[in-house]
C-alpha cells in the first residue's frame, strides 16, 4: 500500500450517477469515518460535479417531457393506480438540481472529505502545460481538461507541503497520463481498487479469503450464471420479446475484496459473459401504416436467435471459514450492469437486433 489518501476525481461522481448508496461510496465511507481512508477533493472538483448535476437535470426533464408528450404512451395517464402515473408529474428542475447538490455536500461531509483550494496553483504552470501540449491536455490540447489541471495543481501542491503521496482515482485517460510523469500521484481506474488495497493491507484475512476465491472460481461461477438467468431481458431496437436466453461461457477477471471479517466477505468480481437469446419482434417489412393513428401495424413477426456478449460487474456475499476451507458458500449475488449505476437483485439487460429496416 502507497497511501491512505485517495483523491476522487469528477468523472467518478458522475459516472456513478450521484448515487451514494452505491457499493464503492459506502465502502469509502465506513473506511473514511473509521480513519482508513483520507479522502481528497477540490473546490474546482466540486464545482464541476455541481455543473454537471445541473446539465443532467435538465437532460433528463427534457427527455421526460418528451416521454409525457408521446402519443404512444400518454394513454397510461388515465389510470389513477397505474405503476408510471408518477412519470407523467411535473418536475421542478431547480428543487432537483438544489436536492442533488446538497446530497453531493452530505456525503463529502460523511466522509470527512478535505477541500483542496486551487488558488495556489501556478496559472503560468498551468498555461504551460497547455501550450507545451503536456498531459492533462495532450496532443489535442483540450480546453476541457483545465479544471483537472488546476484540480492536479492543487494535489501535487499539498503532497509536496506533506510530503505524502495520493491515489488518484478517475476514467479520465488523460488525468492518468499525467499521473505516469508525477513521483506522488498513482492512478487507479476503479474506487473499488482503493478499498481493495487499503483491505488487503488492513485485513490478514483478505489473503486467506483471497486463496478461497480463486480455489472456488467454479462454485463463483455457477452462483453468477444462476443469478444472470434471474436478469431482465429485452429488445432495445425493436418492438419484440426476449423469450429465453442460454449463457454459452461466463469468464471472470478481476476480483476485489472490498469488505471481510472473520465469517464473511464482500467481493466485486469483473465478468464478460456469452449468451445466446431467443428472440420475438415486429417484421415491419410487412406492415401497413395506420393513418388515423399514425402508427405502423406489422402483420407478421420474426423469430430469431441472437448471440451477444455482456460486460458487468457482480457484487457477491461469501460465507467462509478459513480453517474449514471447504465451507464456501456464495449467499448473495447483485449485479451492475453498463446501463445502472448500483447494484441490484434484478437488472435490465438490453439487447440489440441490429435490423437494417428500414435503412437499406
Amino acid at each position: 500500500m502507497e497511501t491512505r489518501n485517495i483523491f476522487i476525481d469528477a468523472s467518478i461522481f458522475i459516472g456513478k450517477n450521484y448515487n451514494y448508496r452505491n457499493t464503492d461510496f459506502e465502502q469509502l465511507s465506513r473506511l473514511a469515518q473509521s480513519n482508513q481512508a483520507n479522502v481528497f477533493v477540490t473546490d474546482i472538483t466540486i464545482r464541476e460535479v455541481k455543473a454537471h448535476i445541473k446539465t443532467g437535470i435538465s437532460t433528463a426533464i427534457s427527455a421526460l417531457k418528451k416521454f409525457q408528450k408521446d402519443t404512444k404512451v400518454r394513454v397510461l395517464k388515465n389510470f389513477d393506480d397505474s405503476p408510471v402515473k408518477e412519470l407523467f408529474q411535473e418536475i421542478d428542475e431547480t428543487k432537483s438540481t438544489e436536492t442533488l447538490k446538497c446530497q453531493l455536500s452530505t456525503f463529502l461531509n460523511e466522509i470527512n472529505a478535505t477541500v483542496l483550494p486551487t488558488s495556489e496553483v501556478s496559472i503560468d504552470a498551468v498555461f504551460d502545460k497547455y501550450f507545451g501540449k503536456r498531459p492533462p491536455f495532450g496532443e489535442g490540447k483540450k480546453k476541457s481538461e483545465f479544471p483537472d489541471a488546476f484540480a492536479i495543481g492543487a494535489i501535487e501542491v499539498w503532497c509536496k507541503k506533506n510530503d505524502e503521496r495520493m491515489y488518484i482515482v478517475s476514467s479520465d485517460g488523460d488525468l492518468k497520463e499525467y499521473c505516469k510523469t508525477s513521483d506522488r500521484l498513482i492512478a487507479l481506474n476503479k474506487l473499488a481498487e482503493f478499498i481493495n488495497v487499503i483491505e488487503s493491507h488492513d485485513e490478514d484475512l483478505a489473503h486467506a479469503v483471497s486463496a478461497l476465491l480463486n480455489k472456488n472460481h467454479d462454485a463463483i461461477k455457477e452462483a453468477i450464471t444462476e443469478s444472470f438467468y434471474n436478469q431482465s431481458f429485452w429488445i432495445e431496437d425493436q418492438d419484440g420479446d426476449v423469450n429465453e436466453v442460454r449463457v454459452k461461457e461466463l469468464e471472470i477477471s478481476e476480483m476485489l475484496i472490498l469488505e471481510v471479517t472473520q465469517d464473511s466477505a464482500f467481493v466485486l468480481v469483473d465478468v464478460e459473459t456469452t449468451f445466446s437469446a431467443d428472440v420475438t419482434y415486429d417484421d415491419l417489412e410487412t406492415a401497413t401504416y395506420d393513418s388515423e393513428d399514425k402508427i405502423l401495424i406489422p402483420l407478421r413477426t420474426i423469430d430469431k436467435i441472437v448471440d451477444r456478449d455482456v460486460k458487468y460487474v457482480a457484487a457477491l456475499r461469501i460465507l467462509h471459514d478459513v480453517k474449514h476451507s471447504e465451507y464456501f458458500i456464495v449467499n448473495r449475488v447483485e449485479l451492475q450492469s453498463d446501463q445502472a449505476s448500483g447494484f441490484d437483485s434484478y437488472v435490465d439487460f438490453a439487447i440489440h437486433i441490429d435490423n437494417e429496416w428500414p435503412y437499406k
